[in-house]
C-alpha cells in the first residue's frame, strides 16, 4: 500500500474553483498579517524590486472560457512545419 494518495482521491479533495482560483478574502487578510502587511500592494512593494515593476496598464486580451482557452494555445503542426528537400 502507498502512503501517495490516489490521482482519483486529488481529484476529489476540492472543487475546480478552490484549486485554481486562489485564496479568498479571509486567505488573503491572514497570509497579509503572517507576513506583517497590510495589503497586498505593501507586500508586492517589498517582494518585487523597482526596477522591474511597472505602473503602466497591462494590454491584455479579454479573459478566455476554461473550454476556449486550450484551443488558443494550441497552433496546427501545419502552421509552423516546413517542406525540406
Amino acid at each position: 500500500m502507498s502512503d501517495h494518495p490516489r490521482l482519483s482521491d486529488l481529484d476529489t479533495a476540492q472543487n475546480f474553483a478552490d484549486r485554481h482560483i486562489g485564496p479568498g478574502r479571509d486567505d488573503r487578510a491572514r497570509m497579509l498579517a503572517t507576513l506583517g502587511f497590510d495589503s497586498l500592494d505593501e507586500l508586492m512593494g517589498a517582494a518585487v524590486p523597482g526596477g522591474i515593476r511597472s505602473s503602466d496598464e497591462l494590454d491584455l486580451p479579454a479573459p478566455a472560457t476554461e473550454w476556449r482557452a486550450p484551443a488558443s494555445c494550441v497552433r496546427s503542426p501545419r502552421s509552423t512545419s516546413r517542406a525540406s528537400r
